[in-house]
């Protein structure tokens, strides 16, 4: 209770301090800046768990464990759905953190940190520029927008992009509108334009702004710093282009479908919008906070206020730079920067989206900061006289708490659901939970990367839950397509299912108290098959066969009643084991067949043709199959058969049985459907 009455009594001596129509000290604005920090860190920060986790946030991780666990050399990231591939400088950054905390929040933690950085690099670049009081104001309106918050939580490539634009404003703008600035800051800011580029590939627009800039750095640049710069960058993009190369025919492919779309120019807002809502924040609440409430009514409106006073401090900034092209000598080099800076991306992505079939996302724009929030903080510098200093901080803490609430809002949203039934979104606090359950069960000393099962789980985001390289085998399907492990502890992690020893063999593991149960009704469910030798598998089916085949599998045998009644179903269960792991078995698509058919081999039913994936195969492996089908209407009584093949579902071969008495293609289960 101290504390927090301390601190209340803090803010109120701020904002006293702030709206008080005395001039303001150093030490005030240092107060103030420290206030926007806490404020900004606050919004990044709290409830961090409640970000979303996916595919695109998960890949850097992917790699990055990857690299630790399988030790396979990175020189190339995350693959692009449009373009060529991101350059691989974001997972090694995160591989560094998770050298030392097998965690996402290793991951999570050290980006949003950089980020909320990012407003004290914003207020130290535009304090040159434009003065103590509009530099607060710039980092105040990044601090709290929520566009912004948004992209400073997420570890896909382009998650540092915040933080590097704003250090390139700090380093570089000064220098270009300004004089007499470090050299040493100016090397700072080229070097993470560079290190911006080697993380992502939409970061290398970033080159197309310093073009455009050049004609006013060509004097002040020193050569040093050009030279050193220079040789950073030719550096990476030879590293880059080894990697490249290493996706050759994938990367030239995309590129080519991109650059052959037919170009139909037509004049789009998509790069205007998208770069002012970084600004206003329009939109977020309706993409990421709407609810079908009355208080989302309200709070529409209250965005679409805030969004509308922030386009017009917008507009105010542009028309005082521009103003300032012509009759502002002293400012005319800011405007420039400012003016070019947040333009050449809206023209990039106006260009590129002249395309019919391309719609460009807002993530595109964040090249364009921090000159907005500096052009917004401009428009806004009548208000920091002291005279009109209290309307400007009434002004600031209304967008503030309106943010905020979306903010919030949007995180309630995502605490209602923290996993969607597919395992392919996760909360950020469930991903890293199920993640820590995960390694703490998985085998030890087991090689890279560990199977695991889990239904439809993606390689990518559940290698990244756990922060270790995973490889989910694909082609089970539980309970009725199953595998019982012939080396090492298989874990299950399995969603609302009903796990026994009859479902998973006699040799399974439960852990109800590591098992998760979720506010959507998802429940997560852990289980470990300990392996089974030959003689128990050999054991489970009722009727033994043991005829191994041509593809390396063996059918040990079945289970099934030998008679049926009509409109009963079908009952088979059928036992396979991996006795050899040949060579040419990764070009093979082996498909396990089962078929009902009459005594001239007239088909009937099929029954299930089920593909396997060798790559996935350890020896001493059992694939235990249950086929439950109802059996065609109409269907007389009288004696049947089911037939069972191995087959190549890539080519009309069929693998052989080796039998005792020779090689056969097919093994034959006789079956009665009674009157």
């Amino acid at each position: 209770m101290m504390f927090a009455r301390y601190n209340r009594q803090k803010f109120c001596a701020s904002v006293q301090m702030i709206s008080s129509r005395r001039p303001l000290t150093l030490s005030d604005h240092h107060l103030i800046l420290l206030l926007i920090l806490a404020v900004g860190a606050a919004l990044r920060f709290y409830r961090l768990g409640l970000v979303e986790h996916a595919y695109d946030n998960s890949y850097p991780v992917y790699d990055a464990v990857r690299m630790l666990d399988g030790h396979i050399p990175l020189l190339i990231g995350q693959p692009s759905s449009v373009f060529i591939d991101n350059p691989p400088l974001m997972s090694y950054f995160q591989a560094l953190f998770l050298l030392v905390w097998r965690s996402l929040w290793a991951v999570y933690i050290p980006i949003v940190a950089l980020n909320t950085l990012a407003i004290v690099f914003i207020y130290l670049a535009a304090r040159p520029l434009l003065g103590n009081a509009a530099a607060l104001v710039a980092a105040a309106l990044f601090a709290v927008s929520p566009w912004v918050i948004h992209f400073s939580r997420m570890t896909w490539p382009p998650a540092l992009i915040p933080f590097f634009t704003a250090v390139i404003a700090w380093g570089l703008w000064p220098m270009l509108a300004a004089s007499d600035w470090p050299a040493f800051f100016t090397m700072v800011g080229s070097l993470a334009a560079i290190a911006m580029m080697q993380a992502s590939m939409p970061a290398w627009g970033v080159l197309a702004q310093l073009v455009a800039l050049a004609p006013l750095a060509w004097r002040r640049i020193p050569r040093r710093v050009l030279a050193i710069s220079g040789l950073v960058f030719l550096a990476g993009l030879a590293l880059y282009a080894i990697g490249f190369t290493a996706r050759l025919s994938e990367n030239t492919q995309r590129a080519a479908n991109f650059l052959s779309i037919g170009f139909e120019f037509h004049l789009t807002r998509e790069g205007l919008d998208h770069a002012v809502r970084l600004v206003t924040g329009r939109d977020y609440d309706w993409v990421w906070a709407r609810t079908e409430t009355d208080e989302f009514t309200v709070r529409r409106r209250l965005s679409l206020a805030a969004d509308a006073g922030l386009r017009l401090a917008l507009l105010a900034g542009g028309l005082f730079a521009t103003r300032a092209l012509w009759q502002d000598k002293g400012k005319r080099r800011l405007a420039i920067v400012l003016l070019t800076w947040w333009g050449v991306p809206i023209l990039l992505v106006t260009v590129v989206a002249s395309t019919s079939s391309f719609s460009a996302h807002i993530h595109y724009l964040l090249l364009s900061l921090p000159a907005g929030h500096m052009l917004a903080a401009w428009g806004l510098t009548p208000l920091t006289r002291p005279k009109a200093r209290w309307l400007l901080v009434l002004l600031l803490i209304a967008i503030t708490l309106i943010f905020s609430l979306n903010i919030l809002r949007a995180e309630e949203i995502v605490a209602a659901r923290p996993v969607k039934p597919e395992l392919d979104v996760w909360s950020l606090e469930a991903a890293t939970e199920v993640g820590k359950t995960i390694r703490d069960l998985l085998p030890r000393n087991s090689a890279y990367p560990q199977r695991i099962v889990i239904p439809g789980g993606n390689q990518v985001v559940i290698s990244s839950l756990s922060a270790t390289y995973l490889d989910p085998i694909d082609d089970l399907a539980y309970p009725d397509f199953i595998l019982l492990p012939g080396q090492d502890p298989l874990l299950y992690v399995l969603t609302n299912p009903t796990v026994s020893p009859e479902t998973l063999g006699p040799q399974v593991e439960l852990f109800s108290e590591r098992n998760r149960q979720y506010p959507n009704g998802i429940q997560v469910v852990f289980a470990r098959v300990l392996p089974i030798s030959r003689e128990d598998a050999l054991a489970l089916p009722d009727v033994l066969i043991n005829w191994p085949t041509d593809a390396g599998l063996t059918l040990l045998g079945y289970s099934m009643p030998p008679a049926i009644q009509p409109g009963q179903p079908l009952r088979l269960t059928a036992y396979w084991r991996v006795d050899a792991l040949l060579p040419e078995r990764r070009t093979w698509q082996p498909e396990l067949s089962y078929r009902l058919e009459d005594l001239s081999g007239n088909n009937v039913m099929r029954v299930r043709r089920h593909r396997v994936s060798p790559q996935d195969w350890q020896p001493g492996d059992v694939y235990i199959e249950h086929i439950e089908e109802m059996l065609p209407e109409g269907i007389l009584p009288g004696d049947y058969r089911v037939r069972i093949r191995v087959l190549e579902s890539s080519a009309p071969e069929r693998f052989l049985f080796h039998t005792p008495t020779g090689l056969v293609d097919q093994l034959l289960i006789p079956i009665t459907v009674l009157r």
